[in-house]
């Protein structure tokens, strides 16, 4: 009998830095959010997750350059795709090799009659 094949997803939401409010946090460090200091702690934590497909949220475009520049060295291949709705963040997604990601379909949540409008929230699909 052959061994069931297994994947590993992780899903992780690492606060976009746009949206960081330290009065949220008081017993958090401020240096913590300082992104000279969290990016590489964050890309550290990220690689070492070691799922074949890492989920992420809430990523700015310069954090995921940095993250895929790590992550490749890992085999693994990323895409961005950007929230929209005047938003600086958005969603990143990781496959490591062997396995690859063969297309991209971006939904845009429909958030009804907002009176500021669509949120511009997405997910990969």
């Amino acid at each position: 009998m052959h061994p069931t094949p297994q994947i590993v997803i992780a899903t992780y939401n690492i606060l976009a830095d746009a949206y960081i409010k330290p009065e949220y946090y008081p017993h958090c460090d401020p240096k913590d959010f300082q992104a000279e200091h969290r990016h590489p702690r964050l890309i550290e934590r990220v690689a070492g997750l070691g799922a074949d497909v890492i989920c992420l949220q809430e990523v700015e475009y310069a954090l995921f350059v940095r993250l895929e520049a790590r992550l490749r060295g890992l085999g693994y291949q990323g895409r961005w795709a950007h929230k929209g709705g005047g938003k600086p963040d958005g969603c990143a997604t990781f496959v490591r090799g062997p396995r690859q990601c063969l297309g991209t379909h971006i939904i845009v949540f429909d958030d009804g009659h907002l009176p500021k409008g669509p949120s511009g929230h997405i997910r990969p699909a």
